[in-house]
């Protein structure tokens, strides 16, 4: 109370040492603590408020507190892992211990982890955005451990949630061409190339990937006119999309006249 925070400090610290239990007096060491900057021992004392409160919201809240400090103050980041992990396990709904813990955990790939919080997650959220975000990073989890029938299925779930979700209509096509499966791939790359959210770079190399399929794999040069027709209407010609235009509108003619031909030699 009077400004003397480094003893005050030193003064509950001794109280805990005596009784590790004592509420108040971690709360006073925390405080202090805080004052003074000392980040790690604020970080304890936040884990250990939250070990002892027998609250569940306000302990999940504490673990919490204790994760971030330890994290964005601290070079103690496998402890603030742990914080987070805490929060959890004493309030499921925890957002920012969830997204904090998601993305530590995400960048070591430890897949198997991974798709228990994603899991998790899905149990207590209702907020579509977030929803359509979990069932797009188990797609990615799937395809990583190389179960792409079940990465499908999950981009199928992202789509029905937003049908123009770029990143899940590229990770489709990826792996539809990957099984074989041209048929399913065109008509996805062929959107993607459409979008006006997706960067020029993306739309242009699936645009001309659904080009490639439409005409080599499915002998469909119309389709395959479409697409490139879009790009230049969108501005997003070059070079290359303008040989393949011509290419292409040239086959399209030459298919026509064909069937023409046909028609009138049946005709006679």
């Amino acid at each position: 109370a009077s400004g003397g925070y480094g003893d005050a400090q030193q003064a509950f610290k001794a109280l805990v040492d005596e009784d590790a239990d004592d509420m108040a007096s971690w709360e006073g060491f925390r405080a202090a603590s805080e004052v003074l900057g000392d980040h790690t021992a604020q970080g304890i004392a936040l884990a250990q408020l939250g070990n002892l409160t027998k609250d569940d919201i306000r302990a999940g809240m504490l673990w919490e507190q204790a994760g971030l400090v330890l994290l964005e103050k601290t070079t103690a980041h496998d402890d603030a892992e742990i914080a987070f992990q805490r929060a959890l396990e004493r309030d499921v709904t925890r957002a920012v211990a969830f997204d904090k813990l998601f993305r530590r955990v995400r960048a070591r790939k430890d897949n198997d982890r991974l798709l228990a919080l994603i899991e998790t997650r899905l149990k207590v959220t209702d907020d579509t955005t977030e929803i359509t975000k979990m069932y797009w990073e188990r797609a990615r989890v799937y395809r990583d451990k190389g179960d792409n029938d079940r990465a499908l299925k999950c981009l199928k779930d992202v789509t029905m949630l937003e049908p123009d979700h770029v990143g899940a209509l590229a990770l489709a096509g990826e792996i539809s061409i990957k099984k074989g499966d041209f048929e399913g791939a065109a008509p996805l790359l062929a959107k993607l190339a459409t979008l006006d959210e997706a960067p020029a770079k993306q739309r242009l190399l699936s645009g001309i990937a659904a080009v490639d399929l439409y005409e080599q794999k499915l002998s469909r040069p119309n389709d395959a006119l479409g697409v490139l027709s879009r790009l230049y209407k969108d501005g997003l010609s070059n070079l290359k999309v303008r040989e393949r235009l011509s290419r292409s509108a040239a086959r399209v003619r030459s298919d026509r006249a064909s069937s023409w031909s046909s028609v009138l030699r049946m005709a006679c």
